[in-house]
């Protein structure tokens, strides 16, 4: 039996004020590969997304949860090295980079780039058919070293500047069915849980009170469960190319692949 799709790629996160992390590319719920066999692909996303921080950013010296983003937009370029570990069982590794530009509410918009990204995945079929497949896939991506600054004047003249650095991991994990509309084209969804955990390691200076703080926000998902849907064809055979759109509460994200099977 053909399999069909493989996984990765890319998408959307657009959101905040500050730093995040976005949705990574998918693929199909299910294994695509033979046992022992491997595949190369590259992937893209571009997605908007919110986040929740607790600690004392901006002088939050309460404690309490606050949302720093209002408007991240971020892009991952990946690449996937992919291997059949048995028929109905695929893993892979993801090596990118994200570049996030942001629009921080006192400052201009910036770009900002950050140390590589790397992620690993599996996917399993549970039922299969031939026009129908059960699966799921779960991935982890970390990324680190991603430098923010904020600087910001108020009236009466003092002004306040922020120093950070933010490392984050992303879990994805999903479910659901891939259904081929023919030999070259198929769809597939599910739903889907999404979980952040990272550090934001910042410096605070208020020229007004002289004081500088050296302190450690925990970053975590402002929505965990959603759901998504895409689409795959297979224009050149073992060469297949999947687009997919996600969507959570606070997150909205659109990503792409091309793998090759050899």
């Amino acid at each position: 039996m053909k399999k069909n799709l493989f996984i990765i790629v890319l998408f959307v996160i657009g959101l905040c004020n500050l730093p995040a992390v976005a949705l990574d590319f998918m693929g199909p719920p299910c294994a695509s590969l033979e046992q022992g066999q491997y595949s190369i692909g590259f992937n893209y996303s571009y997605s908007d997304m919110d986040i929740d921080v607790k600690g004392r950013y901006f002088g939050n010296h309460e404690g309490s949860t606050i949302k720093l983003p209002k408007e991240l937009k971020i892009n991952k370029y990946y690449g996937v090295l992919g291997y059949g570990i048995r028929q109905n069982w695929d893993a892979y590794l993801l090596l990118g980079t994200p570049r996030l530009k942001t629009e921080i509410k006192h400052s201009e918009e910036v770009e900002i780039a950050c140390d590589p990204l790397l992620g690993i995945g599996t996917k399993l079929t549970f039922y299969e058919t031939p026009q129908y497949k059960l699966g799921a896939i779960a991935q982890l991506t970390y990324a680190s070293g991603l430098d923010i600054k904020e600087s910001f004047h108020t009236n009466g003249g003092w002004y306040h500047t922020v120093k950070g650095e933010l490392d984050m991991m992303e879990i994805q994990i999903a479910a659901g069915p891939t259904y081929m509309l023919n030999e070259y084209i198929s769809v597939y969804g599910g739903p889907f849980l999404h979980f952040i955990s990272g550090d934001f390691k910042h410096k605070e200076y208020c020229s007004l009170c002289g004081l500088l703080t050296d302190s450690t926000d925990d970053v975590r998902e402002a929505s965990w469960f959603g759901g998504y849907i895409g689409a795959q064809i297979k224009l050149i055979k073992g060469m297949p190319i999947s687009v997919e759109w996600q969507h959570t509460a606070f997150a909205d994200a659109v990503a792409a692949s091309i793998v090759m099977k050899f």
